[in-house]
C-alpha cells in the first residue's frame, strides 16, 4: 500500500465532529450519531498503524500519552459542566458509560469507552502475534456488531447498561476500534495501481463523491431510511480505503494542509460542544445554527491551543 496520506482523513474527522454538533443542536437527523462510529473506526485504524511503526512502545508510555491527550480538556469541560461529586468522580476517571455507573446520557459519553477500548486493543496487539491478534479481534468485532445490530433492530445508537453491568457503550467501542484494526490489515493486502488511468480515476472519483454525498445527505437531511445502520460502517470502510490511496478527485482535493489542519480541532470541538450550546443561548449572532457553530468551533480552537495541545506536549512521553 502507498504511504499514508493523513490530510484528507483529518478533514473527515472535522466533518464528523461538525455533524455530531449539528445532531446535538437539532439540525441533523436522528441517525447523525453514526459519525461517532466513524471516529471509532479511524481510531482503530491508526492504533494499528502506530503499533506497526513502533511495536516496542511500553504500556506506561501508551497509557500516559493517551491519558494526557484526552483528559485535560475533558476534565475542563466536565468540571465546568457541574454535577454532583459522585458523577464527577466517575467521569474524571473515564468510568462513565462503562457499566460501572448508570450515567451514560451525556454529550461526551464517548470518551470513557474510547479510552478503555483503545487500551484493551493496545494490549491485544502488543502481546499477541499477528495471526492470533487478527483472530481474536475478528471474533470480538463480529460478535460485538452482531449483538449491537440485533439489540435494537439495526440501530447502533445504544449505550445503556444491560444484563448485570454489560455496557453497550463499551461494546460499541470494541466493535468500532476492532473493525478499524482489521481494516488496517486488510488494506495492507489491497492495492490500487499508481499508473495513470483516466477511466479508473473517474470511477474512483464518482465512488468517493457518491459515498460522501450519501453520508451527508442521510445524516443531515435523511431523504432515505435504512433499518440496519451497519451499512454506513461498511460504506465508510470503502471511503477510508479510497481516501488513504488518494486517487480520486475528492480525496486529492481534500489532501492539503488547510483541510488537514481542521482535523486537529475535532476532539476539542466534540468536547466543548456542551459548553458551546450553553453560551449560544446567551450570545446571539442571528441564525441559531450559525450561532452555535461559530461558538462551538471557536471554543474548540481555543481549547485545543490553550489546554489540549500544550498540556499534551508538556506531559507526553516521547517514544
Amino acid at each position: 500500500m502507498q504511504n499514508i496520506r493523513l490530510q484528507n482523513i483529518e478533514f473527515l474527522r472535522f466533518l464528523f465532529a461538525i455533524i455530531i454538533v449539528l445532531y446535538h443542536g437539532g439540525f441533523a437527523t436522528t441517525d447523525a450519531y453514526l459519525a461517532v462510529e466513524m471516529f471509532l473506526v479511524l481510531a482503530g485504524y491508526f492504533l494499528a498503524l502506530s503499533m506497526e511503526r513502533n511495536p516496542e512502545v511500553k504500556s506506561i508510555v501508551f497509557i500516559k500519552n493517551k491519558w494526557f491527550r484526552l483528559w485535560p480538556l475533558f476534565a475542563f469541560a466536565v468540571i465546568l459542566g457541574g454535577g454532583n461529586l459522585y458523577d464527577l468522580f466517575f467521569k474524571l476517571f473515564f468510568l462513565h458509560a462503562t457499566g460501572i455507573t448508570l450515567k451514560y446520557k451525556t454529550f461526551i459519553w464517548f470518551v470513557g469507552p474510547f479510552f478503555w477500548g483503545m487500551l484493551f486493543y493496545f494490549w491485544v496487539i502488543k502481546y499477541f502475534n499477528l495471526k492470533k491478534r487478527i483472530f481474536v479481534i475478528a471474533i470480538i468485532t463480529y460478535m460485538a456488531y452482531v449483538y449491537l445490530i440485533n439489540y435494537d433492530n439495526g440501530n447502533l445508537n445504544i449505550r445503556n447498561t444491560v444484563n448485570l453491568g454489560f455496557s453497550l457503550a463499551m461494546l460499541r467501542s470494541l466493535a468500532g476500534i476492532g473493525l478499524g484494526i482489521l481494516l488496517y490489515h486488510i488494506f495492507q493486502v489491497l492495492t490500487i495501481s499508481n499508473t495513470q488511468n483516466k477511466i479508473r480515476f473517474v470511477i474512483i472519483s464518482l465512488v468517493e463523491i457518491g459515498i460522501m454525498f450519501f453520508f451527508v445527505d442521510y445524516m443531515v437531511f435523511e431523504h432515505l431510511k435504512y433499518d440496519n445502520k451497519f451499512i454506513f460502517v461498511m460504506f465508510f470502510a470503502i471511503e477510508l480505503f479510497l481516501f488513504i490511496n488518494c486517487q480520486g478527485i475528492l480525496s486529492k482535493v481534500l489532501n492539503n494542509k488547510y483541510c488537514g489542519a481542521l482535523g486537529k480541532y475535532a476532539y476539542a470541538i466534540y468536547i466543548m460542544q456542551a459548553l458551546g450550546f450553553k453560551l449560544a443561548e446567551k450570545i446571539n449572532f442571528g441564525s441559531v445554527l450559525v450561532n452555535q457553530l461559530l461558538i462551538i468551533i471557536s471554543l474548540g480552537v481555543i481549547g485545543y491551543h490553550f489546554i489540549e495541545n500544550p498540556i499534551y506536549k508538556k506531559w507526553r512521553i516521547k517514544e
